[in-house]
């Protein structure tokens, strides 16, 4: 599976049934770096579900400090 579709399955993961899947959809996002940051902003942008948007952010915080400085 290559990075794109993985990072989309994770994303898609932040909708999860349980507490628990959704928490590690964040933490797999996270360990990889700046390259989820755009991903993760862009499906903000699309989805308006807020606990969608907690977690996503949430992953983009844990990603490391100014991970998403160059989209401010």
């Amino acid at each position: 599976m290559e990075e794109t579709e993985l990072i989309s399955r994770l994303i898609q993961g932040l909708k999860g049934a349980t507490i628990d899947e959704r928490r590690q959809a964040v933490r797999s996002l996270a360990a990889r770096g700046k390259t989820v940051v755009l991903p993760l902003i862009r499906a903000m942008e699309e989805d308006s579900d807020q606990d969608f948007r907690w977690y996503a952010a949430n992953a983009i915080a844990l990603t490391g400090a100014g991970s998403a400085e160059p989209l401010l």
